[in-house]
Parts: C-alpha cells; sequence; structure tokens
C-alpha cells in the first residue's frame, strides 16, 4: 500500500503548486492512515489540522488527543479548533453533518491562505466515493455528479478560487484495505461510534444498502469507482462536443434559437449553456418549453440568474450581464400575487397553493416555503441592510442577517446581491432570505396552515 500511496501523491504532486501539504485528521482509520503514509513516504512537508466539533463528549477529546500525540511525536505542526457544531446548527438551519462541514473547509482555507500551504489532503476512499455517488443519485444529479469525486480540486466553501486546492490520496483505496494496512503497521486510530447509528442517509447507504450490494457483487466497491472513471471520460467527450456546438448556435451573448432547435441533442446543449451562466434547472425548464414548443413568436420574455438576465428578442435569446442591464427594475419591488417578478440582483418566481398536513414542503436550494396568512400579500423584496435581522427556523432568538451571513463565511460580493422578503420595505424584521432557503420561525407551515407561497430565486 505504501508504494502505490508514493506513487499517486507523487501524480497529486505534479499537479499542485509546490509547498507544505495541510493534512486534515480526525483521529479515525482513514486519516490516521494517511497521515502515517505521509509521514513514511517523505516526498512532502506536511502539518496536520484537527477540529474538535464536540459532538460526542469525552469521545471527541480522545479524538483530538491522539492527532495531537501523533503529530507531536512526528514533528509535525498541529493546528486545532474548537466549534460549537450545534450552535450553528440552530442559528442557521442546517443539519449537523452540513454545518461541521462549512466550518471545517472555511477554517482549512483560512490556514492555507494564512500559513502558504499548497493544498488540504483529506482521506476520502474509495468506498467514500461509492456512497457519495448513491446520495447524488438520490437527491437528483447530472454528469458531475457521478464522475465521483477528483483528486485534485478546489476547496468546497465559499470564497474559495482556484488556487485552494483540495487533494484526496486515498481515493484508490478501499475501506477494508486501509484498516488491514492500519493493523499491519500498527497504526492507531479510533472508532467515531456515530457511524454505526443509521440517522443519516450516507449511514444508511454504508450500513444497509453496501453489505446488500456486496453480497450481489464483492466488488462492487471497485466496479462503481471503475465506472465512475469511465462517467468521466465521457464527460470529457460531451465537454469537446458542447464546445463544438455551442459556436454554432450561438454568437457572442446571443443563442440563436432556430438553431439551436435545429440541432441534435437541444435540450442537453440549452442546459450546458444556461447551466454556465448560473441558471438553475426551473429556469431552463421555462425556456425550454419557450423555445422548442411555441410557434417561433417569444418576444419579451425574461429569465433571471444571479449573474445574468436572459432576453427573448426576435428569435434570439440574449444574456445581459445583470450589473448591465438597464432594464433590472430597482428596489424594493411589490409582490401582489402570484407570478414572476424582477427583483434587481435576480428574479423570482411566486407560487401558491392549498395545503394540507399531509403535503411534503422540502425545499430546494434558492426557496422557500411559507404559511400565506402569517406573510399577506403584498410583500415587498428589497435589498438586505445592516440593522436587518429575523428569528430563524425553529430558534426563539433574534439574528442579525450580518451575523448570519459571517456564521455562513458569504463573501461580500454575494452579501450585496442578496434580496429579503419583508411585510412592507420600511421594516429591518425579515420574513425570509429566500436565496439562503432560510425563513422567519413566524412564517412556519403548521398543521393549521391552510394556504403555502413558494418563493424560488430564478
Amino acid at each position: 500500500m505504501q508504494e502505490r500511496f508514493n506513487i499517486l501523491i507523487r501524480d497529486i504532486l505534479a499537479g499542485i503548486p509546490e509547498g507544505p501539504v495541510l493534512l486534515a485528521v480526525s483521529g479515525g482509520p482513514d486519516s490516521m492512515c494517511m497521515a502515517e503514509l505521509f509521514r513514511c513516504c517523505g516526498q512532502v512537508p506536511f502539518a496536520v489540522a484537527h477540529c474538535n466539533f464536540h459532538l460526542r463528549g469525552d469521545e471527541s477529546d480522545g479524538d483530538e488527543r491522539l492527532v495531537r500525540e501523533w503529530s507531536e511525536a512526528c514533528g509535525a505542526v498541529f493546528h486545532k479548533k474548537d466549534f460549537d457544531t450545534l450552535g450553528y446548527v440552530a442559528g442557521n438551519d442546517v443539519s449537523v453533518e452540513m454545518a461541521a462541514r462549512e466550518q471545517r473547509y472555511g477554517w482549512f482555507l483560512s490556514l492555507c491562505r494564512e500559513y502558504g500551504y499548497a493544498a488540504v489532503a483529506v482521506a476520502h476512499n474509495a468506498n467514500d466515493n461509492a456512497e457519495t455517488l448513491f446520495l447524488n443519485l438520490l437527491r437528483g444529479t447530472g454528469m458531475k455528479g457521478i464522475m465521483g469525486m477528483r483528486r485534485i480540486s478546489r476547496i468546497p466553501v465559499a470564497g474559495a478560487g482556484e488556487n485552494d486546492l483540495l487533494i484526496r490520496p486515498m481515493l484508490g483505496f478501499e475501506r477494508d484495505e486501509i484498516t488491514a494496512f492500519a493493523e499491519r503497521n500498527a497504526v492507531s486510530y479510533r472508532t467515531d461510534s456515530t457511524n454505526a447509528k443509521n440517522d443519516c442517509r450516507r449511514n444508511v447507504i454504508r450500513n444497509k444498502v453496501f453489505p446488500l450490494l456486496k453480497e450481489l457483487n464483492p466488488s462492487f466497491v471497485s466496479t462503481l469507482n471503475a465506472d465512475m472513471g469511465h462517467f468521466a471520460d465521457a464527460a470529457a467527450v460531451t465537454d469537446d462536443w458542447f464546445r463544438e456546438w455551442n459556436d454554432k448556435v450561438t454568437e457572442g451573448d446571443e443563442i440563436l434559437a432556430d438553431k439551436l432547435a435545429a440541432a441534435p441533442h437541444r435540450e442537453y446543449l440549452l442546459y450546458r449553456i444556461m447551466s454556465g451562466r448560473g441558471f438553475g434547472g426551473p429556469v431552463i425548464r421555462d425556456v425550454s418549453g419557450l423555445v422548442f414548443s411555441c410557434d417561433g413568436t417569444f418576444s419579451g420574455r425574461k429569465f433571471f440568474s444571479d449573474r445574468h438576465v436572459l432576453v427573448s428578442s426576435r428569435g434570439r435569446l440574449r444574456f445581459v450581464p445583470r450589473d448591465a442591464s438597464a432594464d433590472t427594475v430597482p428596489l424594493p419591488v411589490q409582490v401582489a400575487g402570484a407570478g414572476i417578478y424582477d427583483a434587481g440582483p435576480c428574479g423570482i418566481c411566486v407560487e401558491t397553493f392549498p395545503y394540507d398536513g399531509g403535503m411534503s414542503l422540502r425545499m430546494p436550494p434558492g426557496m422557500v416555503a411559507f404559511d400565506a396568512e402569517r406573510l399577506p400579500f403584498p410583500f415587498s423584496v428589497r435589498l438586505w441592510k445592516a440593522g436587518d435581522w429575523f428569528r430563524p427556523f425553529g430558534m426563539k432568538g433574534r439574528k442579525k442577517l450580518s451575523d448570519f451571513f459571517t456564521d455562513l463565511g458569504v463573501p461580500v460580493t454575494v452579501k450585496e446581491k442578496t434580496v429579503v422578503l419583508v411585510a412592507s420595505a420600511e421594516e429591518s424584521h425579515v420574513a425570509a432570505v429566500p436565496g439562503f432557503g432560510r425563513i422567519d420561525d413566524g412564517l412556519k407551515v403548521t398543521a393549521s396552515t391552510g394556504r403555502v407561497v413558494t418563493v424560488r430565486i430564478v
């Protein structure tokens, strides 16, 4: 295993800048083996980062002691940070898993920039890769979601740039192989007791689904990882195809509707063109229906992403950068009922429907749902401002939006374009922040709700 790791890490290092690597070490078998492999490899200097989320009491502190002692024994710089993860969950209306993810990657990014680390190394293995494939398929995904994790990618946190790199040198190893290496080489590690609990999707897949798949195919993990490699190869082919056809159906910032309609795989071609400019699936479907299901007359329609307005005119679809759009309606905007509204830096789609207590209201990103009676029409949409506050869903206390953005690590450029829903434009009590999927607790849908309003960013 050491020899294979040395080859893999040498290939990875060839694709990143020179410099020390920051190892993200939790104390579990995967990350402790990765740290030991780096130590024995000797190809690159490294430091160690450990997050204590304080979610498992003494277990969490035991993990920290193990990683600290290992780092001291091999002379590695040791960084540690304590996180109030449950407080973050309560303040941001996210899952514990997502909270820990946002917290740790935000910290890793800050360490890389402060100390000049070339990349962050995490211990995702082949099993993790296969689990992620299943998770992506369950929630719906495109080609990117079935390609699997990459050995080199950008740190997945708001504000990360192209040079803020994450590497995964353990992707070529399965979990059983890693555990066997640890036993043979007396690598100390700790087992997270929560991994045995089926209280999240990943654990259900790991503990219930994968054992069944292993009965059908003992090598299913390596098979799935090989398939993801094939998907990545196929994605490279489709990228080449897209570049060729994109040139045929566009002129500058305009789509030629007649040429698009006559192109092969036109739906996919439109998806690639629009998604590259920040448009989401619901808006792309709206545009697809407009272009491919009409008589060719579709002037005067507008569609919005966070970066562009798409304007239809005389057989063409023109992308206009939001900041350059002279047609953008100034804020605040009054929402009088269902419809699509130009809301300054974005568009919003407002819908309303009857509700009964048995309906599921799981909202996709960029969308909120609330009790129609608790925020009646007309309400206002405006940019957020200093002093704005709300009571995040599930909480009783107030939270300033400025603190909410700080906790999430939201870049200034994103904050400047964030719109909020308010009962009136002058109010500082915010009803919802649709771009972040957050509502005030006072608007929540309950068993007595008779009608629901949904607002999504388009």
